[in-house]
């Protein structure tokens, strides 16, 4: 039980931050291209590089400006028909 607890904390302690969409490591200061296997990567912590989550955060806030734009358009053609419920 023991060599299992002490392997499981190793592995916390040792697991790599990777970015889901271009797969560069995070080394702590910076972002780095690896070049291993997938298989290597099995303790992986994933999210964004700081790249990656400009671009994913720039179409989040254009699909919400779109769909601002067509609330505000089925609304003036239909104003008694709410579209998509304010939250």
């Amino acid at each position: 039980m023991k060599d299992r607890t002490q392997r499981k904390l190793h592995e916390v302690v040792y697991m790599t931050k990777q970015c889901c969409v271009c797969k560069k490591v995070n080394t702590g200061a910076t972002w780095i291209t690896v070049a291993y296997p997938e298989s290597a990567a099995a303790h992986a912590s994933h999210g964004y590089c700081p790249t990656c989550a400009a671009v994913a955060f720039a179409e989040v806030e254009q699909f919400a400006a779109e769909r601002d734009i067509l609330r505000t358009v089925v609304s003036q053609a239909s104003p008694s028909r709410e579209l998509w419920p304010s939250t």
